[in-house]
């Protein structure tokens, strides 16, 4: 054991690491980084105490509980596997346990809040192998790929739980605000039971009068039937920026096929200057063509709309009324 606690009060802990300074510089820092991973391992196990009670019965609701006694639980930190010994709690009648410890500290999967933070960090940008890999190389901490994966999917489904209920604060732009433009596509995914579903995709990008991008929201969604629960996410997207637009702000959409516009009612009650469906390459036409082409058929397709280019021709606002911006094929066109 290279660390030991020297001091402890209510609010602090001191630690004292040995640390041996032998062999190459390499192996000099590798023995540093295992002696501190044994200084976070005390630290952790001093903190989790501090959620647990004292062994007194306590009332959920109308359900008294009363502690069976204290029984060693181990748990996952960014330093290592720690055992900390805590009350579990049970009614008279039996059936399910409690440990107010895992409640009031946040535990996830027996993993501190903050080791589920950094796994569901690298899992999300990596496959489940190369996280086992990256923990081991770069913190000294060896877990299954089965733990990471279980981790990782328990952390994702709070989030999306939450997504309904959390509100992301927009950054303070260096610059103002000019244009918001809007695009949603579609991406074949082949998934091993249902073969290949089509993923959905979204970007709201904050642009500065001189097309500068200030910002971008990202949003995606896994293949689903009939891309309601996408849709729904990115509309919910979609009203946070409208609600925080000033007059003279320019909403543009851009969708990759006409079904998505179709089936995504949303665009047409979101944005002002319309929605500019893009020709792909093999169309055969170069980007003269095209831009002729849609200035050709934008009377017969409602749909189809070339966005404003001055604020001056944008909508009246329809907010203060009570009723969301539409397209109309009367709308000014630049």
């Amino acid at each position: 054991m290279t660390a030991q606690v020297t001091r402890q009060s209510r609010a602090s802990i001191t630690i004292e690491v040995t640390v041996p300074l032998t062999g190459s510089m390499l192996e000099a820092e590798e023995a540093i980084q295992d002696a501190l991973n044994e200084g976070g391992l005390l630290a952790t196990e001093k903190n989790l105490q501090r959620f647990d009670t004292d062994g007194r019965p306590i009332q959920l609701g109308s359900v008294r509980m009363t502690s069976k006694g204290q029984f060693a639980q181990a748990y996952e930190t960014p330093y290592g596997s720690v055992a900390v010994p805590r009350h579990v709690y049970q009614t008279s009648e039996g059936g399910k346990t409690f440990c107010p410890l895992e409640e009031n500290a946040r535990m996830i999967l027996n993993a501190t809040p903050k080791f589920a933070k950094l796994v569901s960090y690298k899992y999300a940008e990596a496959g489940a192998d190369a996280v086992v890999d990256d923990l081991l190389e770069c913190h000294h901490r060896k877990i299954s790929n089965r733990y990471v994966k279980s981790l990782g999917d328990t952390v994702g489904a709070y989030a999306v739980a939450k997504e309904e209920t959390w509100n992301y604060a927009l950054p303070k732009f260096e610059r103002p605000c000019a244009s918001i433009a809007i695009g949603v596509d579609g991406t074949c995914m082949l998934l091993h039971e249902d073969g290949w579903r089509e993923a959905m995709a979204g970007t709201i990008a904050f642009y500065d009068v001189q097309g500068e991008r200030l910002h971008t929201i990202y949003a995606g969604a896994t293949p689903e039937y009939g891309k309601e629960g996408s849709s729904t996410e990115f509309v919910g997207e979609k009203r946070a920026c409208w609600g925080s637009a000033p007059e003279e702000r320019r909403f543009q959409g851009m969708a990759g096929q006409m079904n998505v516009v179709r089936k995504w009612p949303c665009f047409r009650g979101f944005l002002p200057c319309g929605v500019l469906w893009p020709l792909s390459s093999g169309d055969g036409m170069d980007r003269a063509d095209q831009g002729g082409f849609i200035t050709e058929f934008r009377k017969r397709i409602t749909t189809i709309h070339l966005p404003c280019n001055a604020s001056k021709n944008a909508r009246p606002n329809r907010r203060s009324a009570g009723i969301p911006p539409t397209n109309s094929v009367e709308e000014p066109i630049c």
